[in-house]
This record gives structure tokens, sequence and C-alpha cells, in this order.
């Protein structure tokens, strides 16, 4: 799967051959369609994977009672930032297939599995609202769109290396960190009533 992953994210999906993953990983290429049946497939294993840790992180955080709403939202956005911007080549084969219309059931289940991620958001989200502490018209799902559309817009070279140009001298840890500062003032100023 690691060896996919890379390969997908050089080579794109369509551009990476069930022969190029069976001779990079070293094993034989029966050994591919045994596990997984199709190289859709292994895609689909990859996603679930990556998405069911990053599902479990959002659990972890909506659980911890001493945490505000607000924290909530903020450590799992933080979780996310860092996850998509300290793999960028992932993300943007992710939206890539979300985008292709050649896959439309890839597509679907993609969709699927990233949406049980963006269900925590939204409980945290809901919280904050049935406690009074963020405004109550505030759509949920567009919070979300906010949230994953800007850091995926982060994800584009030309926008990052726009932003190395226009901080000079910073490392990507303190640009990402003013990424994630943004957003999270963005956030407060957008859902809260304080």
């Amino acid at each position: 799967m690691e060896v996919a992953e890379r390969l997908f994210i050089q080579k794109g999906f369509d551009g990476t051959s069930i022969r190029d993953l069976s001779k990079e990983a070293g094993i034989n290429v029966a050994m591919i369609s045994y596990y997984f049946g199709s190289k859709e497939n292994l895609l689909q294993a990859i996603v679930e994977q990556k998405a069911n840790y990053g599902l479990l992180k959002s659990q972890e955080y909506n659980a911890m009672l001493d945490l505000t709403p607000f924290e909530k939202l903020s450590c799992i956005m933080d979780y996310y930032a860092d996850k998509i911007l300290n793999n960028q080549g992932y993300h943007q084969l992710l939206h890539k297939e979300l985008n292709n219309d050649q896959r439309p059931e890839l597509r679907g289940i993609i969709l699927g599995i990233l949406e049980k991620n963006w269900v925590e958001i939204r409980k945290a989200i809901q919280e904050g609202q049935d406690r009074g502490l963020f405004k109550k018209d505030i759509d949920p799902t567009l919070v979300i769109m906010t949230i994953f559309g800007f850091l995926n817009q982060c994800t584009r070279k030309d926008l990052n290396e726009k932003l190395r140009l226009e901080n000079p001298g910073k490392s990507m840890n303190e640009i990402r960190d003013k990424i994630k500062n943004h957003l999270s003032r963005l956030l407060k100023d957008h859902l809260t009533n304080y």
C-alpha cells in the first residue's frame, strides 16, 4: 500500500500500472489481484486506512469532556491541517480522483469514507450550537467545506510557492502554523458568539 500510494502520487492513478506496482513492491502481479482485486480497490484501501485513523482522532477529541466545542473543533482542524499540509501529494491525488468523472463508483466510495469523518466535525459544531457557544444560523456543512477547501487550496504548488515568497526566511513549519492560526481565527470569528 505504501508503494502504491507513492507511485499514484508520482505517476498519477491512471499512469501507474499493476506491473509498476508489483515491480516496485517486489511482489508477484497476482498478489495485488488476490489481496485487492483491482487497482481501484487498492486505492480504496489506502483511503480507508488514512481516513479511519482520522476518524479515530476526531472521535477521541469529541470525547474529551474537558474541552469546549471550539477547542474540540480546533484540535480536529489542527489534526487535519497537519495531515493535509504534510501529505500534499496524497491529498492532490485524492482530489483529482474526486473530480474524475471516469470512475464515479470510486468517487462515491471515497466520498462515503470521508463523510464518516465529516460527521465527527459536525458533532463538535452541533455541540457548540446546542450549548449556545456557536451561532445558531451556522451551516455545519459549509463550515466543513470552508475548512477543507482552504486547506486543499494550500496544497496547490503555485500557492505554496506564493506563500514561501511572501514569507522569506520562514520555515515550512512556520508557514504551516501561520495557515493553521489563520484558519482558527477565521472559524472563531465565524462561529462564536463572543
